[in-house]
């Protein structure tokens, strides 16, 4: 019960401690801007920056505090022309700049936080949905489970061929809506890993199970290699095998038929291991390697002909998830020899 309240006394804090704290730190900004503005004279023009607090404001506060800042940034550009002793024929063109800017200053904060809004239900519309698919995706695979596993279900070796590949389907297309889901999550540092002890081959096993159908359809070759003796290790095993999936999964879409796709574990030193996921694809060309965690990497990739390794949502959720994760990953490629991804991660700690 004490925690319960303690958590809705920080809840509450924050909600009304941030808002307030964003306003403070948008009204400092425009007393700098402000002095600046007094001190260079009207000449420059200097008036143009008040719309940097303005916009800051707007889009981490809301509308209503980039409201308050707007009509700050007028009185203290007002007060900072009459401070410097500027004159003008007449008391009506003071007051229609000032009526001119705050109209501008009015409709940049509510562009900014009409788009903020727009953003953000576009992110929910995309949870939500994506929420509902993973529930029937859900359903779909305990029922194919129940079918496997009733000893009294007569199924023939072909119909228990067809349920495990549906099965398997399932999973992968759960797998990469979990890692939907997540992408949002970890940017937004939302997300609470549940660390555990993991056995790394039968994480893999998993792994390759998941996209064995999928492999077998496109005539691919599954390996996996050990040189290490560390199989024991700590880490999320839901973030760690989505990584997987989605990294064998890339690596299968690129590779031509009868070719293997490989993964491979080595030890890096006493607390750290490194698993490589390597084609012998037709390579990543050099002006995209850097940019093939991007989330919108696939454009790149089509303007240099390269084959699609899908909609690239999947390798942004492996960088951000392997980050979160105290790991660094990389991409090594040579055109027309294969690429590997390397996903160094520690060992941890019980």
């Amino acid at each position: 019960m004490t925690e319960s309240l303690l958590q809705a006394y920080t809840r509450y804090f924050k909600k009304c401690f941030r808002p307030a704290a964003i306003l403070i730190l948008g009204l400092l900004g425009v007393l700098v801007i402000g002095y600046i503005d007094y001190i260079t004279g009207y000449q420059i023009g200097f008036f143009l920056f008040y719309i940097i607090p303005i916009a800051i404001t707007t889009w981490l506060g809301g509308l209503y505090p980039g409201i308050i800042i707007s009509f700050a940034s007028i009185i203290t550009w007002f007060l900072a022309d009459s401070l410097a002793g500027v004159t003008y024929p007449n008391y009506f063109i003071p007051g229609w700049n000032a009526a001119i800017r705050l109209t501008v200053f009015l409709i940049i904060t509510y562009a900014l936080w009409y788009i903020r809004i727009l953003n953000r239900r576009s992110k929910e519309l995309t949870e939500f949905v994506a929420n509902d698919l993973y529930i029937h995706l859900d359903n779909i695979s305990q029922n194919l489970n129940k079918l496997l596993e009733n000893e009294n279900q007569a199924l023939s070796s072909q119909q228990k061929d067809i349920v495990d590949a549906y099965k398997i389907s399932t999973d992968m297309m759960s797998a990469l809506i979990d890692s939907i889901l997540d992408i949002s999550r970890l940017e937004n540092r939302k997300i609470k890993l549940i660390l555990r002890e993991i056995n790394l081959e039968e994480l893999l096993n998993n792994a390759l199970r998941v996209v064995s159908v999928f492999a077998k359809n496109r005539q691919i070759k599954l390996e996996k290699c050990f040189n290490t003796q560390q199989n024991i290790f700590y880490t999320d095993f839901h973030l760690i095998r989505c990584i997987l999936i989605n990294l064998l999964n890339n690596a299968i879409k690129v590779s031509s038929a009868g070719s293997p796709v490989s993964v491979v574990v080595d030890s890096e030193d006493d607390r750290k291991i490194k698993i490589s996921v390597i084609d012998r694809g037709p390579g990543i060309p050099k002006n995209i390697i850097d940019s093939f965690f991007d989330r919108f990497a696939q454009i790149k990739a089509r303007e240099s002909g390269l084959i699609l390794f899908g909609s690239g949502l999947g390798l942004t959720f492996c960088k951000l998830a392997v980050e979160e994760l105290g790991g660094r990953i990389w991409v090594e490629s040579e055109e027309s020899k294969g690429t590997a991804v390397r996903v160094v991660l520690p060992v941890g700690n019980k």
